[in-house]
């Protein structure tokens, strides 16, 4: 008899050990499961979208509650810059072409990479484009979903008065050199160094 209850303390004993183990290493997979991958921190690109806002402003993209496709791009190095853009990218949402001052209003994330562009198949459409067709598509648009609205406008004058007053951050920007391009790159320094604009215009 005390053999056998030797030998049963040691095999409950070597189950309690294994339990132990097993629960200690599910939650170890839980919190690296759980952990947001490294890359996803440190890969976020920035960018620039123009447009006009009796077409599509801010406000609209705020109206509509849910990610909304930026179509309507037909400059191939627009298209392009779209092309490049990840789930996650951030970019400046840019009122131009209007009054009283074109400027940056806000930051959209990307919510859908590059897909094709419908409306550029669509006659009724004023970006329809009689080259494109379903097969072989030249247009494509992406989806954005609303971050912020800023408070107030980082208008293109002040901008432009900065660059002149020698910011080689802003006087690099592709929107004071492409100024015809829609969409357009911006690097992390521009990005953080428009942020701090930002809030001091607050």
């Amino acid at each position: 008899m005390r053999l056998v209850s030797t030998l049963f303390m040691t095999l409950l004993s070597t189950l309690l050990r294994n339990s132990n183990a097993f629960h200690v290493s599910a939650c170890a997979a839980r919190r690296v499961s759980n952990r947001r991958p490294f890359s996803a921190l440190s890969s976020v690109n920035y960018f620039l979208m123009k447009s006009e806002p009796n077409e599509y402003s801010i406000d609209d993209l705020i109206e509509q509650q849910h990610p909304e496709h930026w179509d309507g791009v037909r400059n191939y190095e627009a298209r392009n810059i779209m092309k490049s853009m990840k789930v996650g990218d951030l970019a400046f949402f840019y009122h131009s072409n209007c009054k009283p001052s074109p400027g940056i209003v806000g930051t959209v994330k990307i919510a859908k990479e590059a897909y094709d562009d419908h409306f550029a198949l669509d006659k009724e459409d004023k970006h329809y484009d009689p080259k494109s067709t379903a097969e072989k598509n030249r247009w494509q648009m992406v989806d954005v979903d609303i971050v912020e609205k800023f408070d107030e406008m980082l208008t293109l004058k002040e901008l432009k008065d900065r660059a002149k007053d020698g910011d080689e951050l802003i006087s690099s920007m592709a929107l004071l050199n492409r100024m015809r391009l829609s969409v357009t790159k911006v690097n992390k320094e521009q990005w953080n160094h428009l942020h701090t604009i930002i809030r001091k215009v607050k």
